[in-house]
């Protein structure tokens, strides 16, 4: 099975990762740990990259990569049993985590060493508003292709936390009950 997780940051993907990569025959991989180079449109242009690394890789692959939900379309073309978890998060409890970890720093506007361009551009308004604007544009492009494609499992962060929520993640996943990890395995640096 080949996967990707998608969030807009600060909602449950790099726990998520890190267990489904402790499943005896899972390889799951995060942001974080990809070392991508280049911007976002760099990325973009080179999506024959993403989809030959997901094809090629071993059987049951998956990234966590907010910045997938991009150029989804066409991983979801091009990778017809590629299937898509995305992580949900209450608006104000996300904002809140999202504006903490940004630290004063606009993403949508300036394109730091960090970030390297991976977020859409907004003009205008505060932090807060264009952050706003990218959570909503963010799931309203995850619900139409959900309606489009139905390859996609839409969970609440919350049920990370819960035997049934993970089962629901394996299940879809198709993840074998016997090299499944129900146990807690990741931190959060912050109670944000």
């Amino acid at each position: 099975m080949k996967f990707v997780i998608l969030c807009p940051n600060k909602c449950g993907s790099k726990s998520l990762a890190v267990r489904l990569d402790r499943c005896e025959s899972v390889t799951c991989v995060h942001e974080h740990d990809m070392k991508m180079r280049g911007s976002h449109a760099w990325i973009a242009e080179r999506v024959d990259k993403v989809v030959d690394r997901i094809k090629g890789s071993e059987e049951n692959y998956g990234e966590a990569c907010f910045y997938h939900l991009w150029y989804l379309e066409v991983l979801m073309a091009r990778l017809p049993e590629l299937r898509v978890i995305c992580l949900r998060r209450d608006e104000e409890e996300w904002m809140r985590s999202f504006m903490h970890m940004l630290r004063g720093s606009d993403p949508f506007t300036k394109h730091s060493a960090q970030n390297k361009g991976m977020y859409p551009r907004y003009t205008g308004n505060s932090v807060e508003d264009k952050a706003h604007l990218f959570y909503e544009m963010y799931y309203t492009k995850i619900d139409a292709l959900d309606r489009l494609t139905g390859r996609i499992l839409q969970v609440p962060m919350y049920d990370l936390n819960s035997i049934d929520g993970l089962r629901g993640i394996y299940d879809f996943l198709k993840i074998p009950e016997q090299v499944r990890v129900y146990s807690q395995i990741h931190e959060n640096k912050s109670s944000y």
